[in-house]
């Protein structure tokens, strides 16, 4: 029985843990996927060398330290204040303590995003730490409430009334008698506010604006595409820092002394302990987030072609907000150009970036929230959208002599006929990524994704414009010219695919792909020829029905705080050298003629990257179409879906 009892638990903690352990071993992964190619400590260089990983560690711990200490002051005096009511009123009001406790993250977060959206239009603020911090120390005070109101209902009040007695005054004995008997749940409270601020994603992502990052938040971007080791390294050593914390704690002396230390006010010296080791994790990521920075001070803005005027308006208002796709930009990994970093060497403007995953989500974040973005990436018909919309606003070229370094090709195109409010950042085509050792033919057609012998392995993409597109090609219809009907019998093939689909993606299908996990998948040529890159094993085709030709363009919403700063970041990627960079970084085209021209040879004749005349003849750009329509197409696609 006993040996039953102890597989029983190895065979539990084997379950909880054993998750735990393949990612910190993963951790020293010489590669990015889940095969293993040798031993590295890379992963942790390069994790204190990120620097956008490092600030949003740094605003993590910040606003859980302070979240959870005002949180403990708060509750504590909440759970006194409630403790001295009697009967009825006592329960309502503990009860109405609990309701936000019950309340799940995403009601409390959106019902927090409108309260600061309304605030800020009606006094002129936008949501960022100070809205995240207020919103942390809401949810996290219910818990000290609730971890202190035990504690006072089991303390014996003659002892303070005796404190009284013996000569303390009110003050005096509320500090030596009852702060002692309560801390026990004032610090169960404490680490419970700091652990739900530390581990908080939704509240958070809900209430941050455009230019603050947590890093459950940042990891959440991160993973758009897979899962960078870094954040491997990261999970691991936190890992580790929380088994010390709990050993720490834990620990009990054996010595003589032991029932009387045990006695005797232990739980100040664990939270010292707790505090401690709080302090010493927070000033390593402060100085690992210090050095990142150094060097930010050397403006070198000499060949650049930067009104003086306008870089002096933009440097005194400090940072820009930029909102991009995920891996949209080369940030210094693998020897690469960190081109953010780039950027505030040689204008001294701190960039705060984040990332969405679909042009619906970046149009859902203008359109609903004060979030103040100073630059944005959409896509062709989004860009039109969001002209139509007042969205964002025009630019002045004056602060963006690159502009004339752009293709001509790629000047006045339909979504922004008279180039007023959109630079172009990169393009592509949709094509196919495939496994070759699980498809045996090279796919040629958009068909490819309807073959029954790839049933269950076979993915799809998971946004409506997309994937409709594809099946409007086969049905015949005009991906960008249809009525209701079309959309009906778009919906209809779609339907036929759906018992084939292993699931609907976006940036997943780079896990999934790279992974050998799944067989075939529509995607951008970018991404596809990344994930090559990372996995032989993967081939590429393009449709021959022809496909989307995409532009993706930099614009300024009509919320920025800082449009000259926008303005000089827009010029800044537009060089040769930096548009290079991340054309060499993400693998998609550059419309920049100086950046194609420094391309080596075989990038440049790479038929999937840049595909022949004959080729983009067949292709199609998308076009904004109507709202109504447009709203249905979504409709059915959730339907599709569910």
């Amino acid at each position: 029985m006993k040996k039953s009892h102890k597989l029983y638990t190895a065979l539990i903690f084997l379950f909880m843990y054993l998750p735990i352990f393949v990612l910190i071993l993963f951790s020293f992964n010489d590669g990015k996927t889940t095969v293993w190619k040798g031993f590295t400590l890379n992963w942790y260089v390069d994790l204190f060398k990120d620097k956008l990983i490092m600030n949003s560690l740094w605003n993590t711990l910040l606003i859980a330290i302070l979240a959870s200490c005002i949180a403990t002051v708060l509750g504590t005096a909440a759970a006194i204040g409630i403790n001295n009511f009697r009967g009825k009123k006592r329960v309502l009001i503990q009860n109405v303590s609990n309701i936000s406790i019950l309340t799940p993250d995403v009601v409390t977060g959106v019902s927090l995003m409108l309260m600061f959206t309304i605030a800020g239009v009606a006094f002129h603020f936008q949501m960022g730490f100070w809205t995240v911090l207020l919103a942390h120390i809401s949810f996290c005070t219910p818990y000290v409430v609730l971890s202190v109101l035990p504690r006072l209902k089991r303390m014996d009040y003659s002892i303070y009334e005796a404190a009284l007695d013996l000569g303390c005054n009110q003050f005096q004995a509320f500090y030596k008698v009852v702060l002692h008997e309560l801390m026990p749940g004032i610090f169960t409270g404490f680490l419970m506010s700091f652990t739900y601020s530390l581990d908080d994603f939704v509240i958070t992502y809900f209430t941050r604006g455009s230019s603050f990052q947590t890093l459950p938040v940042q990891i959440y971007t991160m993973t758009h595409q897979r899962i960078s080791p870094k954040i491997n390294a990261l999970s691991a050593l936190m890992f580790v820092v929380i088994v010390i914390v709990m050993l720490v704690i834990n620990f009990k002396d054996k010595g003589k002394d032991k029932e009387i230390t045990k006695e005797s006010k232990p739980y100040k010296k664990y939270i010292a302990i707790a505090l401690a080791l709080i302090i010493v994790v927070s000033g390593v990521v402060s100085i690992a987030t210090c050095n990142s920075l150094d060097g930010n001070e050397n403006t070198q803005t000499d060949n650049l072609g930067v009104n003086p005027l306008v870089l002096q308006r933009a440097v005194e208002k400090g940072s820009i907000n930029v909102y991009n796709w995920g891996e949209y930009i080369s940030d210094g990994s693998e020897d690469y150009v960190n081109v953010i970093e780039e950027f505030e060497k040689t204008y001294n403007i701190k960039v705060n970036y984040s990332t969405y995953e679909t042009n619906e989500q970046l149009y859902n974040i203008l359109s609903t929230t004060n979030s103040a973005y100073d630059v944005v990436i959409p896509s062709d018909y989004m860009v039109e959208k969001l002209i139509k919309e007042n969205l964002v606003q025009k630019l002045d070229f004056s602060n963006i002599p690159n502009f004339d370094g752009i293709m001509e090709s790629f000047k006045n195109l339909d979504y922004d006929p008279t180039n007023e409010y959109s630079v172009p950042y990169q393009w592509g085509v949709v094509g196919m990524v495939y496994n070759k050792k699980m498809i045996k033919n090279k796919p040629t057609s958009w068909n490819d994704l309807w073959n029954e012998d790839n049933k269950g392995s076979i993915l799809q993409f998971n946004n409506s414009r997309d994937a409709y597109a594809i099946a409007m090609q086969l049905v015949g219809v005009d991906p960008n010219s249809f009525t209701k009907e079309d959309i009906d019998k778009a919906t209809e093939k779609l339907k036929e695919q759906k018992p084939l689909i292993k699931k609907y993606v976006m940036d997943q299908v780079f896990m999934e792909m790279e992974n050998n996990q799944s067989a075939i998948a529509p995607y951008y040529a970018g991404d596809i020829i990344t994930m090559m890159d990372n996995n032989p094993d993967l081939g590429c085709a393009l449709p021959k029905e022809g496909s989307n030709l995409y532009v993706d363009a930099m614009c300024v919403p009509t919320s920025a705080q800082n449009k000259e700063g926008a303005e000089l970041f827009i010029n800044f990627m537009t060089s040769a050298e930096i548009s290079k960079a991340n054309t060499d970084y993400i693998c998609y085209a550059t419309p920049v003629q100086g950046a194609y021209d420094m391309l080596d040879k075989e990038v440049r004749e790479d038929k999937f990257i840049y595909p022949t005349e004959e080729y983009l003849s067949k292709c199609y750009t998308f076009k904004d179409v109507d709202s109504q329509l447009y709203a249905y197409m979504q409709e059915q696609f959730v339907k599709l879906m569910s």
